[in-house]
């Protein structure tokens, strides 16, 4: 399928690199179809990959990976100390 963006231009797409939501996402109820776009041309993951709308071509959300180097901590519901590294 042909699917037009605003920042990619025009790409083909192949009906298994569908995502659909079902509920839309929270405050994009209306667009329920999605795919994951790539910076690079090699469709491997970087830092920022883009959940663009099938549906509306200037709406792509922003998906940031950046784990790989990363320490947090975080402190769970129940009061216990996590650290991911």
């Amino acid at each position: 399928m042909l699917v037009k963006t605003k920042h990619f231009g025009e790409i083909e797409l192949a009906e298994d690199k569908v995502l659909t939501f079902e509920n839309g996402i929270l405050g994009f109820e209306n667009q329920k179809h999605y795919t994951i776009l790539y910076n690079n041309e090699n469709e491997t993951r970087s830092s920022i990959s883009w959940l663009q709308s099938l549906e509306e071509p200037t709406l792509a959300l922003p998906i940031i990976f950046n784990f790989k180097n990363s320490h947090f901590n975080i402190i769970s519901k129940h009061n216990r100390f996590i650290h991911f590294s």
